[in-house]
């Protein structure tokens, strides 16, 4: 699994097994970024770019499968870990 993009302050793109996957991260309540469905809400671009620099400050990305496999939208649901080696995930 690797991490592909961030959509917003609540999802990110794997990619798993050859093709790519949204994920919503459980635990996690963001501002809408936009997107086909939800308009822009008020600190969504900046949930977005906070996750964006989250992830993107290195590491290993582990994700752990939640009780339920899929949202409404066809999201994996995951617990997702940021693994950075400094003894702190």
């Amino acid at each position: 699994m690797d991490l592909a993009s961030v959509t917003d302050g609540d999802t990110i793109a794997v990619s798993v097994g050859g093709g790519m996957e949204p994920v919503r991260l459980v635990g996690v309540d963001a501002r809408e970024s936009g997107g086909p469905y939800q308009g822009i809400e008020c600190f969504g671009p900046e949930g977005a770019q906070y996750l964006a620099w989250l992830l993107g400050r290195g590491g290993q990305v582990f994700i752990e499968k939640d009780l339920e496999e899929r949202d409404r939208f066809g999201r994996l649901l995951r617990w997702v870990w940021l693994d950075r080696g400094d003894g702190e995930v």
